[in-house]
C-alpha cells in the first residue's frame, strides 16, 4: 500500500510557518501559492511536499520537502535550489480570483498594508487650547475669590 502525498501551502508568521490550506494535488497547492502571493505581496509563503512517515497514512509525522518559495524582497518565485522561477503574474483587473474567498475563510492575511504617505496630524491645537483654557479659568477664579475659595472648591470636588 503507497502512503498518499500531499501538498502544503504556509505562510510564514515571523518565527514559524503556518499551514493555510492542505491540497491532494500539486497543481491545485500551486495555484492556491499564487493566488496568496497576489493577495499579499508582503507575505513570505511555500509550497511544501508532505510525505508520511512510515506505512501508516494517518500518521502525524511527515517528512517534508520545499517545492516552492516566494521571497517578498525579492518578489520572485523561488525553487527548491534557490534558482529564479519569476515573478508572480498580477491579478486581472476587475476580477477576482476563484480562490480568493476560500484564502481568506482559511486564514490567509487580508489587512491591506499601512499606506506610509499618509500623514496623519496630531491634535496639538486642540490639546494647547484646552491647557490654555483651563489655566486662564483657574488664574480667574484665583484672581476673583481669592485662594481660600479655590482651596475649597478642589477639597469639595475631590471628595
Amino acid at each position: 500500500m503507497t502512503t498518499p502525498v500531499r501538498f502544503a501551502v504556509q505562510r510564514s508568521d515571523r518565527t514559524r510557518w503556518k499551514t493555510v490550506l492542505v491540497e491532494a494535488t500539486e497543481a491545485g497547492a500551486i495555484a492556491v501559492f499564487h493566488d496568496m502571493v497576489r493577495v499579499n505581496r508582503r507575505g513570505y509563503f511555500r509550497v511544501v511536499r508532505l510525505s508520511p512517515r512510515g506505512e501508516d497514512p494517518n500518521s502525524a509525522e511527515f517528512d517534508w520537502r520545499l517545492l516552492m518559495l516566494y521571497d517578498p524582497k525579492k518578489a520572485t518565485v523561488l525553487d527548491a535550489n534557490g534558482n529564479d522561477i519569476g515573478a508572480v503574474p498580477a491579478a486581472p483587473s476587475g476580477s477576482r480570483g476563484s480562490g480568493t474567498a476560500a484564502l481568506r475563510a482559511a486564514g490567509a492575511a487580508t489587512k491591506s498594508p499601512p499606506r506610509t504617505g499618509e500623514r496623519v496630524r496630531a491634535p496639538l491645537q486642540l490639546y494647547l487650547s484646552t491647557i490654555v483654557i483651563g489655566t486662564v479659568i483657574a488664574a480667574g477664579l484665583y484672581l476673583a475669590f481669592g485662594r481660600q475659595y479655590l482651596l475649597s472648591m478642589v477639597t469639595e470636588f475631590t471628595r
